[in-house]
Formats: structure tokens, sequence, C-alpha cells
């Protein structure tokens, strides 16, 4: 039965309380009348002494209007300040509780913390490689181009590439790029090997890739003979030439042959050539250009507005049909679109989620530990809940400071998990293979901590919410009769049985 005391004081505080409206009524009627009688005191009509007092408040309803919008900001106010510092004090006793029982707290903290922990680093993984999108304008719009024979996806050769990109309408720009070593030789350094590539001179435009410094290719420059430039890759710039801006024309040997550095490319390119130094202009000889069997080009290309994959593929695959019969060693030479976030992407996506949701399964293990730890806690609590209640607590304002009490251990396995989280990311960074794409971006960015955050919060709410709905709704007379021995009451409840059940189903799931 519903406390009289509590009800009682609720209900008188509901129908007492007056309305912002209400009391500007009042007010300004008071006020008003206030004035009349000063000045029929003084001689007039009480008509006219009526009037002559309303128009001193000028236009009246603008007055109230203005006052209760002050009133309802008060009591805005008001709430706000007694709802922030009861929080404050449900959070003071909250760690008052907590330190009374240092290995329940430890438990619970470090519990929760690997939980935390372990999501919040797969997560910082998962959000690097898999849902960050590619550091290019309209990434979406970008595909990888595959010459497909018999099943077989490889390279294309520079007579196919030169088909594609003349009868396609379906690409803004379709691109060539091999790969090279070359030997680099600048002032009286010793020679260097680097990695580097041959691109057409649209590549970084493709891209959308910004140059740091200097300039792309221009079209006269992907010709041979036109053809000794280099671009340099961000890192190898650094590295090399310690960011020296006055790199801009200055020669290089690539292979005994002099070349002109014209610019320097900013590092989002990376993601596609994570070990490029150097980019030089593919420039098609003769030879190459008639050459339809030797593949060694990588084929990548912009969408045009309006065009799907799909579309795109159903013209190229019948581009590649009638190429067929054109080029020599064409049979069966088909094309194969993919796009380029799912090149990338693509075959580390499912593992890396499946991933995301094992250690989300070790998190929910951990809530529904610590749940079990709150709720043989709570039992114990039982007399000092009655106790509160029979004083006039109502369930509402229990069930805040049993929330608070989750909230803040929470927070307090959060803080570590996040420490947990910065080791673990670092390790798996170390274990991961050096082929996973983006993962050296992986850390403990806004978003990562952002995601730390709701994790603390969602599994305060998650291990919190069963023992709170117990603990708050006590059985007076029994918990005060029995003097506080709530080990009885916890013996015989059955949700700590359903919790532990629940436990064992999530472990065999996870293994």
């Amino acid at each position: 039965m519903p406390r009289p005391g509590t009800f009682g004081r609720q209900l008188r505080s509901l129908l007492w309380k007056a309305s912002v409206a209400d009391e500007v009524d009042a007010e300004l009627a008071f006020h008003v009348e206030m004035r009349t009688r000063e000045y029929i005191a003084r001689g007039l009509d009480p008509e006219l002494a009526r009037a002559k007092a309303v128009s001193r408040f000028g236009d009246l309803q603008r007055v109230n209007a203005t006052c209760r919008r002050i009133g309802e900001g008060r009591d805005r106010d008001m709430r706000r300040a007694e709802w922030l510092h009861e929080l404050a004090q449900d959070a003071r006793y909250a760690l008052r509780q907590l330190a009374r029982m240092p290995g329940f707290t430890a438990v619970a903290t470090l519990t929760l913390a690997i939980g935390i922990g372990a999501t919040t680093a797969i997560f910082s993984i998962v959000h690097a490689v898999v849902l960050r999108p590619l550091p290019f304008p309209e990434p979406n719009r970008l595909v990888r181009l595959y010459s497909s024979r018999r099943g077989t996806d490889g390279s294309t050769s520079a007579a196919n590439f030169l088909a594609w990109r003349e009868r396609s309408r379906s690409f803004t720009q379709l691109v060539p790029v091999e790969y090279r070593n070359f030997t680099l030789i600048t002032g009286d350094r010793p020679p260097e090997q680097v990695t580097g590539e041959r691109i057409s001179a649209d590549f970084f435009p493709a891209l959308r890739v910004p140059m740091i410094l200097g300039r792309p290719f221009s079209k006269d420059e992907d010709q041979p003979g036109h053809d000794n430039v280099v671009i340099l890759s961000e890192r190898f710039w650094r590295n090399r030439f310690n960011g020296d801006s006055g790199v801009i024309g200055r020669p290089v040997r690539l292979n005994a042959v002099e070349h002109v550095v014209i610019g320097v490319v900013s590092p989002s390119v990376d993601v596609m050539t994570a070990d490029a130094s150097v980019w030089l202009p593919i420039a098609f000889t003769a030879e190459e250009r008639a050459d339809s069997r030797k593949g060694y080009l990588d084929v990548f290309g912009r969408l045009a507005p309006g065009v799907s994959l799909a579309q795109a593929q159903s013209e190229m695959s019948a581009i590649a049909k009638r190429l067929e019969t054109e080029l020599e060693d064409n049979r069966e030479n088909g094309v194969r679109l993919v796009s380029l976030t799912e090149v990338y992407v693509g075959a580390y996506r499912s593992r890396l989620l499946l991933l995301l949701g094992a250690v989300a399964f070790v998190m929910l293990i951990a809530c529904v530990n610590v749940a079990n730890l709150l709720l043989a806690r709570g039992a114990a609590r039982g007399k000092e809940i009655s106790i509160r209640a029979a004083l006039g607590a109502g369930r509402g304002r229990v069930l805040r400071q049993l929330f608070t009490e989750s909230l803040v251990l929470a927070s307090v396995g959060g803080t570590i998990g996040l420490a947990l989280a910065f080791l673990g990311v670092r390790a798996l960074k170390a274990m991961a293979p050096s082929a996973v794409p983006r993962l050296d971006e992986a850390g403990l960015d806004w978003v990562t901590v952002a995601f730390a955050l709701g994790a603390t919060v969602v599994s305060s709410v998650v291990f919190g919410i069963v023992p709170a709905l117990r603990t708050a709704r006590p059985d007076l007379q029994g918990a005060l009769r029995e003097g506080g021995r709530g080990s009885s009451v916890a013996a015989r409840d059955r949700v700590r049985q359903v919790l532990v059940a629940a436990e064992v189903a999530l472990s065999l799931v996870l293994l």
C-alpha cells in the first residue's frame, strides 16, 4: 500500500503549488487593487480610479506575459539547481558507499574495466579500418576495374585500358597505375631503393587529392620524351628532404635518369599506395599501347554523376565482349568492377565486425556479473532502503540514488577501461598483419572516447536496472522485523539465478 505520509505530502504539493500564471495574475491584480484604493482615497470615482490604476501599468497583457516568462525561467532554474544538488549529493553518497566496501568495488570496477576496455579497443580498430570513409571526396564513386578471365581477377594490359577509357561513358576518369622500384640519387647522398608508381596525368584529379606543394602532372608531361618529372609523397619528402619547401624544381636521378621534382602530394593518397614514395608519368610508348597480352596495370575509375556501379558494370561488360574479337589474346577476357571501399576493406570487414560482436558479448557478461554483485549487495542493504522509505523517500528518489551509484561505479570502470583500451590498441596494432589497411590510424580519438562514454552509460543501465528495481521495492514490515538480515531474502531470489543462467548462456555463445 502507498505510505500515507509520502502520498499525502506529494498530493499537497501538487494541489497547493500555484502555477506561474496564477501567481502573476494574483500579483498584478493586487497591485492594481492597491493603486485603485490609493486613487479612491484621493477622491476619485471608483471606476475612474481603477481605469487610471490600470493605465499606470501600460500594456497590462504585455507586462503579464513578461512576468510569466520571468517566473517560468525562475522555476526552471530552481528545478535545475535542485536536481544538480541532489545529483551531487547522490554521487558523494555513492562514493562513500563504494569506499566502505573495497573488495566489492575492486571486483566490480575491474570486471567493467575489462569489458569496456576490450570493447573500446576493438571498436577503435573497426572504426579506423571499416567504418571511417576513405579520405577522398565522394569515395563511394571510386571503383577498381579488374580484367577477369575464367573467374580470376587480374591486372590489365595497356591496350585494354586505352580501349576502356576511349569507349566508356560511365566514368569521369579512368586511370592506370603501374608499380615499380626505382634507384634514387639526390645530391651527394648514397643511392636509395624506393617504391614508386607510374600513373596517368589525371590520377590525382580523379582521386581529388590535393598537392601540399607544387602541382600534379600535365597532359603534355604524360607523353614519351616529356616525362622527366616526379611527384614525392609527403612522408618521403619529410624524411628524405626534411620537409624543405624549396624542393620544387630540384633535380633527382631515378634509375640513372634525371627528373625534376614538381610537387608533393597529400598523405591522404597513402590509403591506396602505402609504400609509394614517388610518382612518375606513365607516358605509354607505341609498343605498350599496342600490347594486349601483358597485364601489368591496376585500373581505377570515378563514376560519372548519376551512374550506378551496376550500370557501369553493364557497359564495361559489353565493351569487353566486343574487345574479345578486336584485340589479340583477349578471348574470355571480361571486366569486373568493385567499389574502392570493398577493395581495401572488404577482406577484413566481416572478421572485424565478428570480433567486435565477440567483445560485446564479453561486455554483456561483465554487466550480468556486476548485476549479480549489486543484487547481493542490495539484499544486504534491505534495512537501509526500508528505513529511507519509511522516513518518506519515494520509490523514484530511491531509484535515482541507486542508478547514480551504478553510474559512479561504471564511470570508475570506464576510466580504467580507457587506459586498458589504450594499451589494447597498441598491442593489437603490433600483432595485426601489416596488410590491414589504415590500421595505423586506430587510436583513442574523440569518436572512440565518445564510444567508451556511451558504453559506460549503457553498461550502468544494463547492470543497474534490475538490482535498482528490486532494491527500491522493499518489504518494509519484513525488513524492519528481521532487523536487516537480508540474506534469507537473497537466498530466495530467483532473479539472481536467472542472471547466472544468462551469464552461462552468453559464455557458451561466445565460446
